[in-house]
């Protein structure tokens, strides 16, 4: 799989780091802040840029009519209906979190917030200081499939921006006599990495 990098921050460059030592080819990483330009042959784009460039980034992604994964988060609602819009033209997967382990804390939330559903729910999404959009793009998601079983469900949520922590989510299902906690802990940023190829490849399926 040849892999076309957007972005050139430090999502990118590790993502850049673990196709090179796969068995995956690493064709460039381009800086979305300027045009978006290759003459190179690949096979899928994956994007760890920024929500600002999301429509050039989409509009790239049909000219060259390849694959495209968007891994950035903080989208506004504009930007979700181009992706919308956009897959109807293209294999496109907008997706808040790839790490593997939060895409099955995602399906254990589903099933317990289906039987669980007179506890009272909370989210806490912890990251480092630099993460700009607030409550985070994976605590959204977890929101969302809370909601899945009940969408007036209320769902309380706490955002805090620490140090240089890679990621930390927590779902919280409280009722008078029991607490469950699901949670999910990043330890290294390699994951979203990792994740991000096996989406990549499924794509291309």
């Amino acid at each position: 799989m040849r892999v076309l990098i957007l972005g050139n921050g430090v999502m990118s460059n590790i993502l850049k780091d673990v196709v090179i030592n796969s068995s995956d080819t690493f064709v460039d990483m381009i800086d979305t802040k300027e045009n978006i330009e290759c003459d190179l042959d690949f096979d899928v784009i994956i994007d760890f840029s920024n929500h600002l460039a999301t429509k050039k980034v989409v509009d790239f992604a049909i000219m060259k009519n390849k694959p495209l994964l968007i891994a950035t988060t903080g989208q506004t609602e504009d930007e979700i209906k181009y992706i919308e819009k956009a897959k109807e033209k293209l294999n496109i997967l907008k997706i808040s979190n790839t790490s593997l382990g939060v895409y099955v804390m995602n399906e254990i939330v589903k099933l317990a917030s289906s039987i669980l559903e007179d506890f009272d729910v909370a989210v806490e999404e912890i990251h480092h200081t630099r993460k700009l959009d607030s409550p985070s793009g994976t605590a959204l998601t977890l929101i969302e499939n809370i909601k899945k079983s009940n969408e007036n469900k209320e769902v309380q949520v706490n955002s805090l921006r620490l140090s240089n922590i890679s990621g930390i989510h927590k779902v919280i299902f409280s009722a008078e006599d029991e607490i469950l906690e699901i949670k999910h802990t990043a330890i290294s940023r390699k994951i979203f990495a990792l994740g991000a190829i096996k989406y990549a490849r499924k794509m291309l399926d």
